[in-house]
């Protein structure tokens, strides 16, 4: 075979039949600054701004949101770059250069230069870079990087190779008949890269629903504010723009952004202590509220590397002396799978090595390697193949070992000549028992999900049989309940496995997904890990995905999450860290919406009652910092691994609503006395400033329960902060002087505002009890019902 002319091979080049790979889809850096720029609330901000620059009377003090803005968009922009290049890197195939026969002769080329119909060699220990059909040689191939089965698979003539796959053993040549997108590899890529998966947790959804609806309500309370002021109050343009601003910026949560993703960062960085990467920051969240675990077996459950266990001598001959015959042969045998590299690891090789006349490698065919001497042959494979017709004196216990998880090897010698097929079954010498032995830690771990209720569903190509064994050593509970996975034809055959089994064997790629889906719609949060290729697809589908170092390198780019020490035991820490950061950002923005909610209801008091909007835009920012934002920073160190039960909405509603409504019920009072008493509007923004700021420290001090040195430290800094800002810093944040008479004004609606959020906070608190214990028999009926 002399392979493709120069003048075809450039002729396909013309045609497009090359392995070029598109990468079309992609967003350039100049389009991701436009989405993360160009937003609905950043043209808010930006027409505030221009229209404080218009009314010609502000100072630096009007302009303090501007940098919590810009911090929103550059961190936008960097983690949806960083979110592109990761995904950038999803690839299957890593072989750099490969050899063609072209024209007689061959070549070495790179692997994007490859044509259709080019004749490709292969040996063993080669990736298979394109699909094609092999023409000559013959071949023993590992799939289990595209489908999951750890089964060797034996290729013939005519039969069809997969790019990803390797060549264990055999040599031969490949007609390429595939190239670039068309590859298998390149498809299932393309798929993960397809994938439509949220990646925003139940937290940023409700807080975009939030946003959202202030978005909508923002612009025409905006506008009646304005009209009012002008209009009613013959204010200004200034003045009019001044109260409009002030009460926006309140009305805009635009510092809860940057909180939570300032919060998840730090998340992240104390989590790479632990030697855990984060790709997605918001998958910190998602795990914190997984109830399904979907773990795949090798690598997961077991170690990665297979290890010999134990040698069952079957003759009268010393331990030692049987360990040295084996050594002698497994040296002699390449280390080019897994199998080999445990036997030669735990053999000891001899210090002199008697070469063999004759070495037979093994081939998925024959299930064997075999030695030949001048006085013997000496073979080891599976025993069903060396032993032939004495197999059934020894299958009972082979099959006890087998059942428990295990794997055996048969080995023996025998006198006959040998060629391509035993003659006659071989005298057993040994049976060798080799298996990935369950990670030390994996028991605590499981039990450690069984007490937070996180249900756990082993996926795997291996046979179900095997991974049954390994998962009751493991002991994951269920673990007698397992299906083989071919069985499942139809969706509602997944749908009702999904439900009922635990274990799930001989997965192909398009099953995991599908099994993912199946436990998504039955309104579980699902976790995937993995560490294979055929991984990718359940990966990118489920809420949050784990990749191990040590598995495929587009698995761990696929994943949210990647197990740098490919230790699975980490993975309690990564929800208790999830916990706390959840938790402490609830905590958070209960504060932030005692803001939003005040300055929503506050405009609507002012435009019907035609009165000034009490507070100025400076006073609101250094709020916003003191009684918020920094406090609310710092409470995410504290530990806080609560399991998360409520709904994020409800929770910081209810919170916040007593706070806002009792900053708004002191503060309407407060400016209802300054109209009787004639009280000036810089005095009433300064006392209504030191009630929200009074109120915010109490809800902090609430929040905080049960109070610990750290959170009083937190508490103490924001008070402490706040007052000396309005001591040392008063004109900056537009505080005033205020009289005697408006002191002790303000004194009395402090202590008003005190012994109303009280009653506020047990009212709101009785209904959030009352709401939680009848969903909670909602919920209870309902599974008794699905059961």
């Amino acid at each position: 075979m002399d392979g493709l002319s120069t003048q075809e091979v450039q002729q396909r080049i013309n045609d497009g039949q090359v392995n070029h790979h598109q990468t079309s889809g992609e967003k350039s850096f100049r389009q991701i600054v436009h989405d993360n720029v160009m937003t609905y609330f950043n043209l808010i901000f930006l027409i505030v701004t221009v229209l404080i620059l218009i009314g010609h009377h502000y100072t630096i003090s009007d302009f303090l949101y501007l940098p919590v803005v810009i911090a929103n968009a550059v961190i936008g922009i960097f983690q949806e770059w960083r979110s592109q290049k990761t995904l950038r890197k999803l690839t299957i195939v890593n072989v750099l250069q490969v050899t063609v026969r072209r024209d007689g002769q061959d070549h070495h080329i790179k692997v994007d230069q490859l044509v259709r119909d080019d004749l490709l060699y292969l040996h063993a220990g080669d990736q298979i870079s394109v699909d094609g059909q092999l023409v000559d040689g013959h071949l023993t191939t590992d799939e289990s990087i595209l489908t999951g089965e750890a089964d060797e698979i034996s290729k013939g003539q005519g039969d069809t190779l997969y790019s990803g796959s390797y060549v264990i053993a055999g040599d031969g040549m490949l007609r390429v008949t595939k190239v670039g997108d068309e590859t298998y590899a390149a498809q299932l890529i393309a798929k993960a890269k397809q994938t439509d998966r949220n990646d925003q947790g139940e937290m940023v959804r409700a807080i975009d629903r939030i946003v959202n609806w202030i978005g909508i309500l923002i612009i025409p309370l905006g506008m009646a504010m304005v009209y009012q002021s002008m209009v009613t109050n013959h204010h200004s343009f200034s003045v009019a723009i001044s109260e409009m601003v002030a009460a926006v910026i309140g009305m805009i949560p635009e510092g809860l952004y940057l909180l939570v993703t300032v919060a998840l960062a730090t998340s992240a960085v104390r989590l790479a202590h632990h030697r855990v990467m984060i790709h997605d920051m918001h998958s910190i969240e998602q795990l914190s509220r997984v109830d399904t675990l979907c773990i795949d077996k090798t690598g997961t459950i077991t170690e990665p590397d297979m290890q010999v266990t134990q040698v069952l001598p079957m003759h009268a001959i010393q331990e030692t002396a049987l360990k040295e015959l084996i050594g002698q042969q497994v040296h002699q045998l390449a280390a080019d799978n897994a199998t080999m590299a445990a036997l030669q690891k735990y053999f000891p090789q001899p210090s002199t090595i008697q070469p063999a006349a004759r070495i037979i490698p093994f081939e998925s065919a024959n299930k064997y390697s075999a030695l030949v001497y001048d006085h013997a042959v000496y073979a080891i494979g599976a025993p069903e193949n060396l032993l032939k017709d004495s197999f059934d004196r020894y299958a009972k216990q082979i099959q006890q070992i087998a059942a428990g998880g295990q794997r055996v090897l048969a080995f023996g010698k025998t006198d006959q000549a040998i060629g391509s097929k035993l003659p006659k079954p071989i005298e057993l010498l040994a049976l060798i028992i080799l298996q990935n032995p369950v990670r030390a830690n994996a028991p605590a771990t499981f039990d450690y999900f069984a007490h937070q209720d996180v249900a756990i569903k082993v996926i795997s190509g291996d046979n179900p049989v095997t991974v049954s064994a390994v998962a009751k050593q493991a002991d994951i509970q269920g673990a007698a309940d397992y299906v083989d996975a071919r069985q499942l034809k139809t969706d509602r055959q997944i749908q009702d496995a999904a439900q009922k089994y635990t274990i799930f064997g001989r997965v192909t790629p398009a099953k995991k997904q599908q099994l993912v889906q199946a436990l998504q719609a039955q309104q579980h949060t699902v976790a995937m890990t993995g560490d294979g290729v055929n991984d990718i697809l359940a990966l990118k589908t489920a809420d949050c995905s784990i990749a191990m170092a040590t598995g495929a390198s587009a698995a761990m780019n696929a994943a949210s999450i990647v197990l740098l020490d490919s230790d699975f035991s980490m993975m309690p820490r990564i929800v208790d860290e999830g916990r706390q950061t959840v938790n402490n950002i609830q905590r958070s923005a209960s504060l932030f919406l005692i803001k939003n909610i005040f300055s929503f209801l506050m405009a609507l008091i002012t435009i019907f009652t035609a009165m000034s909007y009490p507070l100025k835009s400076a006073q609101i920012s250094l709020i916003s910092a003191f009684m918020i934002g920094i406090p609310g920073y710092l409470l995410t160190f504290e530990p806080d691994h609560t399991r998360i039960h409520d709904h994020f909405t409800r929770t910081v509603m209810l919170n916040a609503l007593p706070a806002a409504l009792v900053d708004v019920f002191a503060i309407g009072l407060l400016m209802t006395v300054g109209q009787v008493f004639d009280i000036g509007d810089s005095d009433i923004s300064t006392v209504s400033a030191l009630i929200m700021a009074f109120v915010g420290i109490a809800m902090l001090i609430y929040l905080s329960q049960p109070l610990t040195w750290l959170r009083g430290i937190i508490i103490a800094v924001s008070a402490v902060g706040f007052i000396v800002a309005v001591t040392m810093m008063g004109d900056l944040f537009r505080f005033a002087r205020p009289s005697l008479l408006v002191l002790a004004l303000g004194i009395v609606f402090l202590l008003a505002a005190e012994a109303v959020l009280i009653n506020f906070r047990w009212l709101f608190n009785w209904f959030n009890g009352l709401f939680s214990r009848g969903h909670a028999r909602y919920q209870a009926g309902k599974h008794a019902r699905h059961r």
